[in-house]
């Protein structure tokens, strides 16, 4: 269930590398490569919506869904 959750996490903190690479016309790696917790931080938070939230809910509730084990 974290997983799913770490994975949408990765998932925006990816998009939010591309965004800042179309913005200031630099290669994805290069943005990627000078992160850090700040700007993670600053990323998250201004591209952060209410359907972050669903999604992330629909993802862990999925994940445990499938995780459980039938006996």
């Amino acid at each position: 269930m974290f997983c799913a959750a770490f994975g949408c996490l990765l998932g925006d903190i990816w998009g939010g590398a591309i965004s800042l690479s179309i913005a200031y016309n630099i290669s994805v790696f290069r943005v990627l490569s000078h992160l850090n917790l700040e700007l993670v931080r600053e990323t998250l938070f201004t591209n952060w919506t209410f359907m972050d939230l669903i999604f992330y809910m629909i993802a862990m509730c999925f994940a445990y869904k499938l995780s459980v084990i039938d006996e």
